[in-house]
């Protein structure tokens, strides 16, 4: 006859099986080590607290619509639940992200998702004569295209892939931006 539940900070590795709690509405296990929402089947259970666990795949899901699972990352519910569990999985496609409607799930997809591969949908706009690189990617953004730099770091001399801020327009003008200079001192840089 459990109805609400807290199971928090107790070192939990899995997720337990609620199937013997049937009117289990609310179960918190923040603060534990689970990693897996396995498949749940469970009509009563309106929410589960699952913050600050390392939750990097999720089970079938027959719920109530009422059901919603919260993450430090994103939240789960019975309409998104597919699309959270190709994020997790790494098989989310390209259009499949612009279809997320949620900007914090659709936030967490890009950078789950990764610069590199957005570079792959996107179109070069711009080589300098270092080979740094700017792209541009429609549709992700809503009313405005997304900007990424690939650019190789003079202090590190790794390649680093970056985001463009709004109203920069040129490689340079970004570099400038990125190390702390107006674009007249990075230009009289050693590094330009």
């Amino acid at each position: 006859n459990l109805i609400d539940v807290d199971l928090s900070v107790n070192k939990i590795k899995k997720m337990p099986d609620v199937s013997y709690c049937p009117k289990l509405r609310y179960l918190d296990l923040s603060n534990n080590e689970i990693k897996k929402i396995p498949n749940l089947k469970h009509q009563e259970l309106h929410e589960i607290y699952l913050y600050r666990n390392r939750v990097n795949d999720i089970g079938e899901i027959e719920a109530s619509k009422f059901l919603v699972i919260k993450t430090d990352n994103f939240m789960i519910n019975i309409s998104n639940y597919k699309i959270v569990q190709k994020i997790l999985r790494g098989t989310i496609k390209f259009d499949e992200i612009l279809k997320i409607e949620n900007i914090e799930l659709r936030h967490f997809t890009l950078e789950r998702y990764g610069a590199e591969k957005l570079l792959e949908n996107g179109e070069l706009i711009e080589r300098n004569e270092r080979g740094d690189e700017t792209y541009v990617v429609k549709g992700v953004l809503e009313g405005e295209d997304l900007k990424i730099c690939k650019y190789k770091d003079w202090s590190t001399d790794r390649w680093y892939i970056d985001y463009v801020p709004p109203g920069i327009e040129t490689i340079e003008q970004f570099l400038a931006w990125k190390h702390h200079f107006t674009v007249e001192e990075w230009r009289n840089t050693e590094h330009a």
